[in-house]
């Protein structure tokens, strides 16, 4: 899509692919990916994107977009699953075409392979004895010749960590909460103090700006929430650059000592985007990467002085048009810059020369070089791409006369099916939105409820199984919705005004209005635990958050129902109840900080705590109840093992044999088909 310069012309797949071919990596299929690939890359969620892209064009390519079209599209005589619609228009299964995609690739990325290897590709000397998965910008201790970077890769959580470049021994810093997917953090070094200065909350928060001492290794916030990332440290008068989004724009600060506030520099039209900024060593230029709303991205440069009085006028280093340029810092002297490029297709490292203003290239890399580091006059560390993630290495800093290009597959796409140049949207000025307009005028949530899905259900009730059905239905703006079921058991052994089973649940805003006569449940059928209960049961609760700031929570809930005809508590297995009516409610509280790392099912470390007050009302007696939780989680060195420590304690008030002044132990465990956390 857009025109031709859409995602099928992104170098990065083409490297992904090329390098999993070279390294004879296997590749997922279709199911694969969302199981074990999530599980053990460090892309996680992004192999789908990554495989998606490359077989939607590989079916284009082969067949033509039409087909492609046909496949995607809900029409009358389509098919309801993916699959089967995929069969009916291509006239095999998925699985079979998808095996000749893979063949295809493997032929595909061959001849890059070849094309690249035409000039000698560069050599390099790893710095470390495995891949440390997705990383940040790099810095450089001069004095203790020491690699500095944010790392995150699977069964770790993300954290600073250091490289010493003597030794080739590494160790960790400090964890980072809630890092990138690629870039993990933004960082900045202060040498004098051994001082980093890094972001965090980057991927779900609005971002805090960290500090820590590599000698102490204790974590300090200086800001919070700040929004500000790419950082960049300026020695000259130890103040922090950095770029901050905010209200959709764009704009260049500066962080000074001690660190407690942000000066706005200048604010960006919307219509531009900067990043990846570095400073001078003598603290005089400011270099970044500027994209307009075309695409095209520039290198250039801005004189500090003129940023701190507000001025905004900037020199263009370089155009660097589709192929943007990324992470170009300053060499020690000051004299060059050194950061990447696709301009070839392929990630290779280019050198500008601040004094004659030329740039030069330096790799010829099969799979692809990032974030170089200039750490002597005559080499580069920088990081090669790997399956694994991102390898740290040393090269040499030579320039190349000959640098070879790959061909990207959605070029070849374009050159076979010179339509898809035309799948682009046209500007906003040429729509009318008015002849867009379908129906105006107040919106009715109830009047527009619709029926969404209809199907049978087969559900447990105690020891029997029941057959019925279920519906749910929904507003199109999805603002509140109501799910019926009814099931009836055929079995003669149910007394008569047992057979019957229904419950409804209608849910808007945060609350949920639940109901049940002789309550069935699907995972009943597979015991020992049950949740089905003879009887009616109203109950009305209201969830929400006080804190959400991924991945610290705060939640509160509130419950209120009214029980009449049950046998047993709804809220305990096998515990009678002394009276059949009763109202009960409960207010509870809980924070919870948990982390995971990538590939892990559920949290592997962090704290949980929960107060509770739940009560019972029944035939004018009153049992209040209280109960605390706390819950600390550790990360074991074996890969998504942890060790967990659970406190709970708690008081009912009433008779020691009153049901509903007592607390009751539970199994511990799930049905043997189940959906409820463990």
């Amino acid at each position: 899509m857009a025109g031709g310069v859409g995602r099928a012309q992104n170098g990065y797949d083409e490297m992904v692919f090329r390098t999993m071919v070279r390294d004879s990596v296997d590749f997922y299929d279709i199911v694969g990916i969302e199981s074990e690939g999530t599980a053990k890359d460090f892309q996680t969620g992004q192999l789908s994107y990554l495989y998606g892209a490359r077989f939607v064009c590989y079916l284009v390519y082969k067949h033509g977009p039409d087909k492609l079209i046909a496949w995607v599209q809900r029409l009358d005589g389509s098919k309801a699953y993916f699959s089967a619609q995929f069969s009916q228009v291509y006239g095999v299964s998925l699985d079979d075409e998808w095996r000749r995609w893979l063949a295809f690739e493997r032929q595909w990325q061959y001849s890059n392979l070849e094309l690249l290897r035409q000039y000698p590709t560069t050599e390099y000397r790893s710095l470390s004895d495995h891949p440390l998965g997705s990383v940040s910008r790099v810095l450089h201790d001069p004095h203790t010749n020491e690699l500095i970077a944010a790392v995150r890769y699977p069964g770790e959580f993300a954290h600073i960590r250091v490289l010493e470049l003597d030794s080739g021994e590494s160790r960790k810093i400090c964890d980072i909460h809630s890092p990138g997917m690629y870039y993990v953090a933004s960082l900045a070094y202060d040498a004098a103090t051994r001082t980093v200065f890094y972001s965090e909350n980057n991927a779900s928060g609005w971002r805090d700006l960290m500090a820590v001492n590599l000698d102490e290794g204790e974590p300090r916030k200086l800001l919070s929430p700040c929004r500000i990332g790419d950082l960049a440290f300026d020695r000259s008068d130890a103040s922090v650059w950095g770029v901050q989004h905010h209200d959709g724009l764009v704009r260049v600060v500066r962080i000074p000592p001690p660190y407690t506030y942000w000066e706005e520099l200048i604010t960006l039209s919307y219509r531009e985007d900067l990043f990846d900024i570095d400073v001078s060593p003598d603290g005089a230029t400011l270099t970044a990467t500027m994209v307009g709303v075309t695409g095209r991205a520039r290198l250039i440069a801005v004189d500090t002085a003129e940023l701190k009085q507000g001025g905004g006028s900037y020199e263009i280093l370089h155009h660097f048009d589709f192929a943007a340029p990324a992470n170009f810092v300053f060499s020690p002297d000051g004299e060059h810059l050194y950061g990447s490029s696709y301009s070839t297709g392929v990630s290779n490292i280019w050198r500008y020369d601040l004094a004659d203003s030329t740039i030069h290239c330096v790799t010829n890399s099969e799979t692809g070089f990032f974030r170089p580091l200039p750490d002597s006059p005559d080499s580069l560390v920088v990081f090669r791409y790997t399956g694994e993630g991102f390898a740290p290495s040393l090269i040499a800093d030579t320039t190349l006369e000959d640098v070879s290009a790959v061909k990207l597959f959605g070029a070849a796409v374009a050159e076979e099916h010179p339509v898809v140049l035309d799948w682009i949207l046209p500007s906003p000025r040429e729509i009318t939105v008015d002849s867009l307009i379908v129906e105006s005028g107040p919106y009715s949530q109830w009047g527009s409820m619709q029926l969404n899905s209809l199907y049978p259900v087969v559900e447990g009730y105690k020891h029997f199984a029941t057959v019925g059905l279920r519906f749910n239905l929904t507003d199109p703006a999805f603002l509140h919705s109501l799910h019926v079921a009814a099931s009836v058991t055929p079995n003669d052994l149910l007394p008569a005004d047992e057979r019957i089973h229904t419950r409804f649940a209608y849910r808007r805003s945060g609350w949920t209005l639940e109901g049940a006569w002789n309550r069935a449940d699907f995972y009943d059928l597979f015991g020992p635990t049950r949740v089905s209960r003879k009887g009616y049961q109203l109950v009305l609760t209201h969830d929400g958050r006080l804190v959400d700031e991924q991945p610290r929570q705060i939640r509160y809930s509130a419950r209120l129902g009214s029980f009449w005809g049950l046998e047993e508590l709804p809220w305990s297995q096998d515990v009678a109840v002394t009276y059949d009516r009763f109202i009960a409610g409960s207010l509870a509280l809980s924070y919870s900080n948990l982390f995971g790392t990538i590939g892990g099912v559920e949290a592997e470390k962090g704290v949980v705590a929960a107060v509770t007050l739940p009560w019972t009302a029944v035939r004018g007696y009153f049992f209040p109840r209280v109960m605390m939780e706390m819950t600390r989680g550790f990360l074991l060195p074996i890969d998504h093992s942890s060790l967990w420590l659970r406190l709970a304690g708690g008081y009912g008030h009433g008779a020691r044999d009153e049901p509903f002044a007592n607390f009751f132990f539970g199994g511990f465990g799930n049905n043997w088909v189940d959906h409820g956390p463990v």
